[in-house]
């Protein structure tokens, strides 16, 4: 099939502006957020933080090794937006303090029961931040909290 001029234009117009579309960033007021999470003094690796906002879309981050985290606002866009948000956790349960029986269930059933009970579990705490303009640093303790 032969393309004319204005075809081929039309399809390298559309290619351009859908490039662009996919790399640019939100145009929201996105700003830098990172911190620590502890847990009885000692960091927390493997901890899910989500900033939710009182209008938009929320962000989220994983705690490192050592209980270091950024938040994360699209694929693209690290950070938050900025105001006032809802901070929830989730962690995972400690494998070793798990007692969860697997006698007499098959092997595919015994799978299924501890890959529920590793599931990561939202922690009955809830805190409020303020992200503002420029860098912003939030280090939570998680001591006593189940």
């Amino acid at each position: 099939m032969k393309t004319n001029p204005f075809q081929k234009w039309c399809i390298v117009a559309f290619a351009s502006v859908a490039i662009a579309g996919c790399s640019q960033k939100s145009g929201l007021d996105v700003q830098p957020v990172h911190g620590q999470v502890t847990r009885n003094g000692q960091p927390l690796a493997g901890a899910v933080v989500e900033f939710y906002p009182s209008q938009g879309r929320p962000s989220n981050g994983t705690t490192d090794d050592s209980g270091n985290y950024q938040m994360r606002f699209t694929r693209e866009e690290m950070g938050a937006l900025s105001g006032i948000h809802t901070v929830k956790f989730f962690v995972t349960p400690d494998a070793d303090k798990l007692r969860i029986s697997t006698k007499g269930m098959s092997a595919e059933d015994a799978d299924a029961t501890m890959a529920r009970a590793m599931e990561p579990c939202e922690l009955k705490h809830t805190q409020q931040v303020t992200v503002e303009a420029g860098d912003n640093r939030f280090d939570f303790d998680l001591t006593g909290l189940e």
